[in-house]
């Protein structure tokens, strides 16, 4: 249980950091509260109410010197409920992200928990993570020095290196996917509302039956959601087939140990992230192209 001294209201963002910093004791930040619980502890002496921060807009964000449209910039106080709402977010993602909250708890959770809050929260696992790796969504973190943008790659990937105590995300930048592209996630549980034994993001832009670039991402299976960068090397510039999508979803989980726990074992866990991959990675392309299924 949690014995606070104290819960802040934070004005905006700089305001926030401040108040973490400045706070006699130990702080926490909350957003839409769903796992504050049980990330804190009996140490935890105040908590940093983000509601009133101004972080829960969607936006236009403009690439610059980028040939292509603009994408769209997230705040993290966004509910997951609104996230899946939005036609501006969809314009850009190919509906990825409408499809991984589709998945993601119950209608209360989605309607409290934030975009910021399920980005920081990727070890329970959550389920935005690897649908932002295949986005190639970028992070803007707030720290005591100022703002900063980091991929969404690297903070998971090199968490320890870029990211400092307090900082606070303050949005995620999603550039459009590519003309023509797909994407699909695929999440193994048992129910919408589990967490996941596994789960698969995916970004698939083809030539005709000829793979241009494909983007997989897995969450729930290692210790951090990671991009299976063999497997989208596979691909690329590989014809469009059954056998060249099941042997990407092979390489996907061939280079990580499968963490075990109450839910799933180590080999069972694996098992299910290579057929969320490839179920995910089937349902991205044309299905014309798999007549020889």
């Amino acid at each position: 249980m949690l014995d606070l001294k104290a819960i802040h209201s934070a004005r905006n963002a700089e305001n926030a950091v401040r108040l973490l910093s400045e706070a006699d004791g130990r702080g926490l930040y909350i957003a839409g509260g769903t796992v504050v619980v049980s990330v804190g502890s009996p140490n935890i002496d105040f908590l940093i109410d983000l509601s009133k921060a101004g972080l829960d807009y969607i936006r236009r964000w403009e690439l610059q010197g980028e040939a292509r449209s603009d994408g769209v910039a997230v705040g993290a106080m966004v509910t997951v409920a609104d996230l899946a709402r939005s036609d501006e977010v969809a314009t850009v993602d190919g509906g990825l992200l409408r499809e991984a909250v589709s998945r993601l708890g119950s209608h209360t959770i989605r309607n409290r928990a934030t975009v910021g809050g399920n980005i920081a929260s990727w070890a329970y696992p959550a389920d935005l993570p690897p649908a932002f790796l295949a986005l190639d969504a970028v992070l803007v973190l707030r720290g005591v020095n100022g703002e900063r943008s980091v991929t969404v790659g690297d903070f998971y990937s090199r968490r320890s290196e870029i990211h400092s105590k307090g900082d606070l995300i303050i949005e995620v930048r999603i550039p459009p996917i590519a003309a023509g592209a797909r994407a699909a996630f695929e999440k193994m549980g048992r129910l919408n509302q589990d967490v996941a034994i596994a789960s698969a993001a995916v970004v698939v832009a083809c030539d005709g039956r000829t793979i241009r670039e494909a983007r997989i991402a897995l969450g729930a299976v290692a210790t951090v959601p990671f991009r299976a960068l063999d497997a989208e090397a596979f691909l690329a510039g590989r014809e469009c087939t059954g056998e060249s999508l099941a042997e990407a979803a092979r390489i996907a989980v061939s280079g990580v140990k499968p963490r075990g726990d109450r839910r799933a074992s180590s080999e069972y866990r694996g098992r299910m992230a290579g057929v969320a991959v490839e179920r995910a990675l089937l349902r991205a392309v044309d299905p014309a192209t798999h007549s020889n299924q």
